[in-house]
């Protein structure tokens, strides 16, 4: 059993009837304006009547033949024969014209192609906009029969995804609606391909068959899910930005990779064309974010398109629910995984993300490190103080030593890591929080010692500094916090 490959929208004689309606009423259009122009610049001629009818009648069905058919029909085959002859001579007068009238063809040709190239293109966006479905109608790229008969891995489904620039690979199996407007949200999103695909063929053999990053599909009563596909199976990726992780550990908040599993989009508004674009964009940075893990390549403009969205989701009156999985996403990554961004950049987005998930701790012991970061150590204590409120308070509060982690990162740090010191200051408030009050001056002795034998910390006084005055302020919120039960 072979797939059932769709056609490109792209190639000849596969045009839907919309289109080729849209072609015919572009060239017609196009050849009466040609005529009309002629006669206003003074072609009076075109009023004479030839058979009865005026010359410019004859004019426009002339010229509509020549743009509706002529780069690849008329024009080219007429010249060819009459140049026939002349092509025979090299050096004679006639093979001189010869080649003169042959580069004429190549320019008229070449005008011809650029012409219905972009006619083409107009007519498209004209279709999408009558018939919004037709946008994804040719991206159905296979139709998978039942699993016993599913036909071996081929490379032909995978040529829309090879464009020029193209980084990683979506496929889109949901109903018509969701998925043109999971497609149409994603034309803003950098370096992605996405494949439409049936309902119900977003399984994982489909995605390993078809070499997919991610497949959106939809799960019922979950609504739609992001499923990514990761070559390398690491057991500390999230489960889901749409849910927290189950408890605070400093490999938790500043994790390694934060690619995950899936994402639940839940059950969006696909009436609004910002929750379009949101929910592309979320796929995309998740897909983008496996393929950063798997292969170390740079994510770096699909999490700032998904840094964009977000901002502009903040400030709508009506929140969407996809919101919550963007802020996770955004926090994580900008400040654990993000290479290129700039420290602004970086904390533009956290700042963000704190704005939707204002009391999670996690997002504010995040947002602590972006503003230590940017030298903003003042607003920076101010987030790590109420993250270390919200830690105290909550039922699944730290237990596990969190030394072991900070005294990793202080020995085997990047130096050129914009966010190092400031993971290393928030992080105190794990130390804090997973300790009793009096312990904390010992472990303030060997931090203290850990940033002094370390290599990379040579001449860097005020960033050892700083973390020092984070674990002091929050030793003392959680002597506070012990007192006051005490003293109630």
């Amino acid at each position: 059993m072979q797939p059932n490959i769709a056609r490109d929208a792209s190639t000849p004689g596969s045009f839907s009837p919309l289109q080729a309606r849209g072609y015919s009423a572009v060239a017609l259009l196009s050849a009466c304006g040609l005529v009309a122009t002629a006669y206003w610049l003074g072609a009076s001629w075109l009023a004479d009547p030839v058979l009865g009818i005026p010359s410019g009648v004859w004019a426009t069905v002339v010229l509509f033949g020549v743009i509706r058919w002529g780069d690849s029909l008329v024009l080219d085959g007429a010249v060819r024969r009459a140049l026939g002859l002349a092509k025979s001579g090299r050096n004679t007068g006639a093979g001189l014209i010869g080649r003169w009238f042959s580069s004429c063809r190549e320019s008229i040709g070449k005008g011809c192609q650029a012409w219905a190239g972009a006619r083409r293109k107009a007519c498209r966006s004209l279709a999408d906009r009558l018939d919004p479905d037709r946008a994804v109608e040719d991206e159905i790229v296979w139709r998978p029969g039942p699993e016993d008969e599913a036909p071996a891995f081929k490379p032909e489904p995978q040529r829309a995804a090879r464009r020029e620039g193209v980084r990683v690979r979506i496929g889109v199996a949901c109903s018509g609606v969701v998925a043109s407007g999971v497609i149409r949200g994603g034309r803003a999103c950098p370096g992605v391909g996405w494949l439409r695909l049936e309902p119900g063929a977003g399984t994982p053999q489909n995605a390993r068959r078809m070499g997919f990053d991610a497949i959106v599909h939809d799960a019922s009563e979950r609504g739609i899910v992001v499923n990514t596909h990761s070559a390398d199976e690491v057991a500390s990726r999230p489960a889901d930005w749409a849910r927290p992780d189950a408890a605070a550990t400093y490999a938790s908040v500043f994790p390694t990779r934060y690619d995950p599993h899936q994402v639940t989009l839940g059950h969006p508004r696909f009436e609004d064309p910002y929750e379009h674009e949101l929910a592309s964009a979320l796929a995309s940075a998740a897909a983008g974010a496996v393929k950063a893990g798997d292969t170390n390549a740079d994510a770096s403009s699909l999490f700032l398109n998904l840094r964009d969205v977000l901002v502009r989701g903040v400030l709508r009156q009506d929140s969407p629910a996809m919101l919550v999985p963007a802020a996770r996403a955004v926090s994580g990554w900008f400040v654990c995984c993000e290479r290129n961004a700039s420290v602004e950049e970086r904390l533009e987005g956290v700042e963000a993300a704190a704005r939707v998930l204002g009391d999670d701790p996690v997002v504010l012991m995040r947002l602590a490190a972006a503003r230590f970061a940017a030298s903003r150590d003042e607003e920076g204590h101010q987030a790590l103080h109420e993250a270390f409120r919200l830690l105290v308070q909550r039922d699944d509060r730290v237990r596990a030593d969190q030394y072991r982690f900070i005294q990793s990162e202080i020995e085997h740090a990047d130096e050129h890591d914009p966010m190092v010191v400031g993971r290393l200051a928030a992080g105190m408030a794990l130390i804090a929080a997973s300790s009793e009050p009096g312990a904390l001056h010992h472990l303030r002795g060997d931090i203290a010692d850990d940033l002094d034998h370390a290599e990379w910390l040579v001449g860097r006084d005020q960033d050892k500094a700083l973390i020092l005055e984070a674990l002091r302020r929050v030793s003392m919120a959680a002597s506070v916090a012990k007192a006051t039960p005490a003293a109630a």
